[in-house]
């Protein structure tokens, strides 16, 4: 090796952590002409800043959608996590920045599942942050949209805990729906049905007993969505609930009779 060049590699080693903390520097504030310049200068595209920050990652949390794209093209790496666990999507997503960079982030298919420090995912944030488009997207890009965050809480149960209306309903929409996890309980044992009757969410417990949620799973605390309607004085919900039961026992009865008919034609025996 010649020596000029193995002294201008090394001063490029030297200097590198400080050039990759410039670049960081340069995305937050967009500036895509510097860091065209500070990566022909041997700026790592993903290198870290104290914060183990990205530049990608800096660029989503300062609402620099140009220069994530930018940096995307360059060949920025969106699974790397800084210190606290969080990608440049689930930046994007906790720090209100436009829709546009998480949907930009989520275009990209990769690390859509990924948890932060908290355990919770991409589908999590989108709903407890109120975004229907991010939501869509992330399940059209295969994300787990019954991926449950801390506390076991499912995007949907997080939608409907915090009254994000657009939410819930895109993740009850016929899309959707089925990857959602209806049935599913968090870590104290209450549904989506259970937490709507709580929460007092009218729209959504008439939607939850419309998709045949079941009424009859019991929390932690021995509760069931009935029993907490009848708790909370929500007379019409717990109408509600009847007729669902009623229906469901009356289905039930029927398909009983009808088997029973189908072996005694098999038998001969009298029903």
């Amino acid at each position: 090796m010649p020596v000029m060049d193995f002294f201008t590699k090394a001063a490029t080693k030297m200097a590198q952590p400080d050039l990759d903390r410039h670049l960081v520097l340069a995305a937050q504030e967009g500036d895509i002409e510097k860091m065209k310049t500070l990566i022909k200068q041997g700026a790592s595209i993903d290198g870290r800043d104290a914060s183990e920050d990205t530049p990608l990652i800096g660029a989503a949390r300062e609402d620099k959608l140009e220069a994530v794209k930018f940096l995307l093209k360059q060949g920025a790496d969106p699974t790397l996590q800084n210190g606290i666990g969080k990608t440049a999507l689930l930046i994007a997503l906790c720090d209100h920045v436009a829709e546009e960079i998480s949907l930009t982030l989520v275009k990209t298919g990769k690390a859509l599942d990924a948890v932060d420090m908290h355990g919770n995912p991409a589908a999590f944030y989108a709903a407890q942050y109120g975004h229907p488009k991010v939501l869509e997207a992330l399940a059209e890009g295969g994300a787990d949209m019954a991926k449950p965050g801390k506390y076991g809480t499912t995007p949907l149960m997080r939608a409907i805990e915090v009254g994000q209306i657009d939410a819930g309903r895109t993740l009850i929409g016929e899309k959707l729906v089925p990857a959602v996890g209806i049935d599913m309980q968090d870590n104290n044992g209450s549904t989506v049905l259970a937490l709507a009757v709580e929460n007092k969410r009218d729209i959504f417990v008439m939607s939850f007993i419309a998709l045949g949620a079941n009424a009859d799973l019991k929390d932690k605390q021995g509760r069931t969505p009935y029993s907490i309607a009848e708790e909370t004085g929500q007379t019409a919900i717990c109408r509600a609930l009847e007729e669902q039961r009623a229906k469901k026992y009356a289905v039930a009865a029927s398909a009983t009779v009808k088997t029973m008919k189908t072996i005694s034609l098999r038998t001969g025996a009298t029903p």
